[in-house]
């Protein structure tokens, strides 16, 4: 009785850890790093964003780093509705975005085809969003 159980446990880890591994991605978050007042944080940009979402300080600027490892047409853009940004990223360089996180809460980025998708969330002082 426990065996069968256990082997079914264990097919369902495979199957998951084989999904991840083929898809290669699973939703990562970073804390961007001040630095002389100014918040960094480096997105590689290679079939979707690495790191997908993005946590940011209130009312500290911020320079969202896109290194963009690629030349497929659906990652040549980046728009950060919530920041009015729309950029363009050339293929193999890394361009510098700068943002005024001014509001908390959540804003989503998304390739130009809306494909491709991360997430920044705004914090306050206290850590709430």
């Amino acid at each position: 009785m426990v065996l069968p159980v256990v082997m079914g446990a264990l097919v369902a880890l495979l199957i998951v850890g084989a999904a991840v591994r083929a898809s290669g991605r699973r939703e990562q978050t970073v804390l961007a790093t001040a630095d002389g007042g100014v918040q960094r944080v480096r997105i590689r940009v290679e079939r979707g964003y690495d790191p997908e979402v993005i946590t940011l300080r209130a009312g500290l600027p911020a320079v969202l780093e896109f290194q963009r490892e690629e030349e497929d047409p659906c990652s040549e853009r980046v728009i950060l509705d919530g920041f009015g940004r729309n950029v363009f990223l050339p293929a193999f360089r890394t361009t510098a975005v700068e943002i005024q996180p001014n509001r908390t809460g959540t804003f989503d980025f998304a390739c130009g085809m809306g494909m491709l998708k991360g997430r920044i969330v705004v914090q306050g002082a206290d850590g709430e969003g």
